[in-house]
C-alpha cells in the first residue's frame, strides 16, 4: 500500500545577468533530497549568457522557464508568485548566485509541517553560511536575538529571501492584492506572515550565500561598521520615508484583518514616524543600542522580555532575573564549556553568576568576560561527611547572599549538594546530567551507590536535563526522577569560522586526532592496540590532546607498543578547533560516555568520526554515514574501521560532509539554547515574578 504523498514544493527563481554562478545554483536545486520539487524560473530580460544557460536546462521535467522583459527583482518575484501552480503546498525563494544545501527543502517542509497549522499563513527562514566566490566558508549570518515578530517586521527585515519558504495560505494572502510600494519582496512577505500567521526560524544554515563584488552588502562589517551603516540609513530621510510608506501600504491592504493590538501598534507606528523623537527611537532600534522593540503607548519595551519572558519592566526600569550556575570543578571539560557558552551568551538578558569549588580555566575565562565567580573551597569531588556538611552550610550561605531566581547545577557532587541547598533556600533548581555516574561501563558498586544518591537528589529538583536520550531512558529505568521531570536537550556547540573546517581529503600522512582526558573513562589501551596492528599498512599519525592522571601511563604504553613515531601527545590545548582543522579523522574510544561534546566539535569541523558505541554517542554519530561506531572493547572492528578511513580519502570527505550537515541541523548552540531557555522559563516560580 502506497504511503501518503509528500507535499508539493515549487522553487521561484528570478534571473538577470547571472551567467557566472547560475549553473552551480541550478545543479544544487536539482540535487535536493526532497522528492516532489518543481522549479519556476522567470528571466528578467538578461543581456549576458544567462539565457543560453537556461536553454541548456529547459528540457528537464523539473523546470519551467519564462523569458520576459525587465521589471526589476521585486516585481519579477511577485510575477512568479502569481504563477505558482494551484496544487503547490510550499513555495521557496531563490537567488541566482547561491548554492543550496542538499536538505534545505526537506528541512523547511518538515519544520512547517510540524509547527505551523496548514490553515494559517506560515513562513520558514534560516541562517546561512557566507562563502566567497569559490565557496570557501567565511562565516555565518547573525542569529536574530529578538526572534521574528510583527513589531520587528515593521522596521527591519531579518528574513533573508533566499532562505525563505512559505506555505499555500501565505501565498494566497500575498497575491490577493500586491503592494504598490515596498522595499523588497522578502520584507513584505515577512511583514504579511508575521501579522497574519506564524514565522519560524531555523538556526542551522540551509544555503551557501555567495559574497562577491556584485552583492557585498556588509556581511564582513564589524559591529562598529554595522552601527555606522545603520546610523547613515537613519540620516537618509528618503529611506525612512520608504519604510513608512511600506507600513501605510500594509495598513491599506491588511489593516482590517489585524488583531486590535496589532492595529494599535501599526497605527501608532505610522502616525508617529515623522516626529523627531520617534525617528531617534527608530535609529536606536536599528543600531541595537538598547536592544529594544517599538510598541504602542510606552514607545519601547525590552526585546528580551518578548523573547524569553524572563525580564520584567516596572515604570520603565528593566529588572533582570538572576541565574547562578553551580559546578564542582573549573578544569577543562564538556560541562565547563557548556556553562561558559550559556553564561557568556545570557549576560544581556540575565544577571549571571557561576559558583565552583576547584578553580581552573573556567574561572579565568568567566573573569575575563566580566561574569561574577564565587569560590566554595570546601566543594571537592571526593566524599567526606564532615567536609560535605561544612560545604553544604557554605553553599546555603552563598545562595542566601546572591539570591538567585534559578540555580543550574552541573556534575555529580555539585548537583547533589547544590540541589539540597536550593531546596533549603526555597529556590528553583535544575540539574543537568552530563552523563550519569551510574551509566553502563562503570563499576557495579559505584553504580548502585550513585543510583541511590540520585534518586534522593531528584526529589529536590525542579527539572532534570539529560544531554542525551540514552541518559534520560537510563534515569527512567532506575527510577531517578519522575518521567515528567526529565527531559532531553542535546549538547550544542557554536558554529565555527571558516579556518576551522578540516581538509579531510589530505594524505601523507593521514592525521587522526582524539581530544579527551587521560582517565579511566577513555580506553587508550584499546586504541593503542588497534594502531599497533595497522601501523605497517599505511602511514598515519595520531595526535592526542588532553591531560589527566593516566597520561604518564599512556606515554609508557605507546613506547612499549612501538608507536613512538606515530603517536604525538599535545597536552591540554585551548586551540582545539584549529587542531581539528589540521586532522582528517576524529577518534573517541571510551568505556562509557554521556553525550560527548568533542564528537560534535569534530562534526562541526567536517571530520568523519570513529567512536565507541557507548552512552548517547549513537545519537550524534550515524554508523556508516557520518563515521563508524565501535562496540565497547572490540579491537578487531576498530582496526578495520580505522583502515577503511585511512585508505579512502573520498569516504573521509563524504562522511565528513554528512557529519557537518547533521551537526548544523541538530546540534548547534542556538538549538540547545532555545530549549534550555524554555526550561528556565517553566522553572522560575510565579512568586519570583511577583517579587520582581
Amino acid at each position: 500500500m502506497a504511503g501518503p504523498k509528500s507535499p508539493k514544493v515549487q522553487v521561484l527563481l528570478s534571473t538577470y545577468n547571472g551567467e557566472k554562478y547560475l549553473r552551480e545554483l541550478l545543479d544544487s536545486l536539482l540535487a535536493q533530497d526532497y522528492p516532489d520539487t518543481k522549479i519556476l524560473i522567470r528571466d528578467d530580460g538578461s543581456k549576458d549568457g544567462t539565457i543560453d544557460i537556461l536553454h541548456a536546462y529547459k528540457d528537464l521535467p523539473e523546470l519551467e522557464i519564462i523569458f520576459e522583459e525587465n521589471v526589476g527583482a521585486i516585481n519579477s518575484f511577485f510575477e512568479l508568485l502569481k504563477r505558482v501552480a494551484d496544487d503547490t503546498d510550499y513555495i521557496a525563494f531563490c537567488d541566482q548566485d547561491d548554492v543550496w544545501m542538499q536538505d534545505k527543502i526537506s528541512r523547511a517542509v518538515t519544520d512547517l509541517e510540524k509547527k505551523v497549522p496548514c490553515q494559517i499563513p506560515g513562513m520558514y527562514f534560516s541562517r546561512y553560511a557566507i562563502v566567497d566566490e569559490s565557496l570557501q566558508v567565511l562565516g555565518y549570518s547573525e542569529i536574530p536575538k529578538r526572534g521574528p515578530s510583527f513589531e520587528n517586521a515593521l522596521v527591519q527585515n531579518i528574513a533573508t529571501g533566499c532562505t525563505v519558504v512559505i506555505n499555500k495560505q501565505a501565498r494566497l494572502r500575498i497575491v490577493e492584492e500586491l503592494p504598490r510600494e515596498v522595499r523588497m519582496h522578502d520584507w513584505w512577505i515577512y511583514q504579511v506572515v508575521s501579522a497574519l500567521g506564524m514565522v519560524i526560524y531555523d538556526p542551522a544554515p540551509s544555503i551557501l550565500y555567495r559574497q562577491h563584488p556584485s552583492n557585498i552588502v556588509g556581511a564582513k562589517a564589524g559591529p562598529w561598521g554595522k552601527w555606522m551603516n545603520r546610523l547613515k540609513r537613519f540620516a537618509k530621510r528618503g529611506r525612512l520615508q520608504l519604510v513608512t510608506e511600506q507600513a501605510r501600504e500594509f495598513m491599506r491592504i491588511y489593516g482590517d484583518r489585524l488583531t486590535d493590538d496589532k492595529k494599535d501598534i501599526l497605527a501608532d507606528f505610522v502616525s508617529g514616524r515623522d516626529r523627531f523623537l520617534k525617528r531617534v527611537g527608530y535609529a536606536a532600534l536599528r543600531c541595537r543600542v538598547h536592544r529594544q522593540t517599538f510598541v504602542r503607548k510606552y514607545g519601547f519595551k525590552s526585546a528580551a522580555g518578548t523573547e524569553s519572558g524572563l525580564i520584567t519592566a516596572t515604570r520603565g526600569i528593566v529588572l533582570k532575573f538572576k541565574i547562578l550556575y553551580f559546578i564542582t570543578n573549573g578544569t577543562l571539560g564538556g560541562a565547563q564549556t557548556h556553562i561558559l557558552h550559556l553564561a557568556s551568551y545570557l549576560t544581556d538578558d540575565f544577571d549571571v553568576g557561576v559558583a565552583m569549588g576547584v578553580r581552573g580555566p573556567l574561572w579565568d575565562s568567566l573573569e575575563n568576560i566580566g561574569i561574577p565567580v564565587y569560590h566554595i573551597p570546601s566543594l571537592v569531588r571526593s566524599v567526606s561527611p564532615f567536609r560535605d556538611i561544612l560545604c553544604l552550610h557554605e553553599i546555603v550561605q552563598l545562595f542566601k547572599a546572591v539570591k538567585p531566581d534559578l540555580i543550574s547545577t552541573h556534575s555529580s557532587k555539585a548537583g547533589i549538594l547544590g540541589r539540597l541547598a536550593a531546596r533549603l533556600c526555597g529556590i528553583p533548581v535544575i540539574f543537568t546530567a552530563h552523563g550519569w555516574s551510574f551509566t553502563e561501563g562503570l563499576p557495579e558498586k559505584q553504580r548502585r551507590r550513585y543510583i541511590l544518591a540520585e534518586r534522593i537528589a531528584a526529589r529536590w529538583s525542579t527539572r532534570i536535563i539529560c544531554v542525551s536520550e540514552y541518559d534520560r531512558q537510563l534515569a527512567v529505568k532506575y527510577g531517578v526522577g519522575r518521567p515528567e521531570q526529565l527531559m532531553t536537550i542535546h549538547n550544542g556547540v557554536p558554529l565555527s569560522p571558516a579556518h576551522e573546517m578540516a581538509k579531510t581529503g589530505k594524505e601523507n600522512p593521514v592525521r587522526l586526532m582524539m581530544v579527551a582526558r587521560f582517565s579511566e573513562q577513555k580506553d587508550y589501551q584499546l586504541l593503542f592496540r588497534a594502531l599497533a596492528a595497522i601501523k605497517n599498512n599505511k602511514a598515519f599519525e595520531m595526535f592526542l590532546v588532553g591531560d589527566g592522571p593516566l597520561l604518564v601511563q599512556s606515554r609508557e604504553m605507546v613506547q612499549q607498543m612501538g608507536l613512538g613515531n606515530e603517536v604525538k601527545f599535545l597536552g591540554a590545548r585551548n586551540d582545539v578547533p584549529v587542531l581539528l582543522a589540521e586532522a582528517q579523522i576524529f577518534v573517541l574510544i571510551s568505556k562509557w560516555e554521556g553525550f560527548p561534546r568533542s564528537v560534535l566539535e569534530a562534526m562541526r569541523s567536517g571530520l568523519p568520526v570513529i567512536a565507541s558505541d557507548v552512552g548517547g554517542t549513537r545519537e550524534s554519530v550515524i554508523d556508516g554515514e557520518t563515521g563508524f561506531l565501535i562496540p565497547r572493547g572490540d579491537v578487531d572492528i576498530l582496526q578495520d574501521r580505522l583502515l577503511k578511513l585511512i585508505n579512502d580519502p573520498n569516504l573521509r570527505v563524504q562522511m565528513g560532509q554528512n557529519g557537518f550537515r547533521r551537526f548544523a541541523s541538530k546540534f548547534t548552540f542556538e538549538q540547545m539554547l532555545e530549549k534550555t531557555l524554555k526550561v528556565y522559563r517553566e522553572s522560575i516560580v510565579p512568586q519570583a515574578v511577583m517579587q520582581k
